[in-house]
């Protein structure tokens, strides 16, 4: 958009700034259209972001707009890209740390696992418990991790028949435990809608 100012009164504006700012020829310049300094500056009209340079000229001004919304928008969505492929790499990072004493802590189990036999028969439930606890926790942290890592790897899903209302459900059940302890009350509404290509790893780490 090019206007045209003499003592802040439009003398000349083109039909690109009469488009975008419904200006006309001998109108006062709109409030966001008032610059009176040199340079740039953005305002933002109806939703849309502009910028606006303010040249002298001739005893006036000489104003040049240039709609900047989608660049702007290009800019924030490449910004935002690249914030998450960052924490996408440092996830990964992260996981791969995690995986090894996983695995240590999870071998481990298995040969205490091997040594509740030697113990006295009235200790053997309690350190059983306590081993299953120890194990389900490590499942868990690495069924989290394996999760994380399959985000980071982007796999092309795999189709195969399934129902969802069941994938649904055995998501419910694995949670249950879960949810108990939180104080979560899970209620699913799930008719039955009959078998469905579908990535059922995929959606079960989606609903998780």
């Amino acid at each position: 958009g090019l206007i045209v100012v003499d003592e802040e009164k439009v003398v000349m504006v083109n039909p690109a700034a009469t488009e975008m700012w419904n200006v006309e020829v001998d109108s006062p310049l709109s409030v966001f259209l008032d610059i009176t300094s040199e340079g740039i500056e953005e305002r933002i009209v109806d939703g849309r972001s502009y910028e606006i340079r303010r040249v002298p000229f001739q005893g006036g001004a000489i104003l040049v707009g240039e709609d900047v919304t989608d660049r702007q928008r290009v800019r924030e969505r490449l910004v935002r890209s690249e914030r998450l492929a960052l924490i996408g790499q440092m996830l990964a990072q992260i996981t791969h740390e995690v995986r090894n004493p996983l695995n240590a802590l999870s071998l481990n189990a298995e040969l205490l696992r091997e040594e509740v036999a030697d113990l006295p028969p009235e200790r053997v439930p309690e350190t059983e418990a306590i081993l299953a606890t120890m194990s389900d926790g490590i499942a868990h942290l690495e069924q989290v991790t394996e999760r994380y890592l399959a985000l980071t790897r982007q796999p092309a899903p795999s189709l195969e028949p399934e129902e969802p209302a069941e994938v649904a459900a055995s998501v419910a059940r694995l949670l249950d435990e879960e949810l108990k302890r939180a104080g979560v009350a899970l209620d699913l509404q799930t008719p039955l809608l009959g078998e469905i290509e579908m990535d059922g790893h995929q959606i079960r780490s989606a609903l998780l």
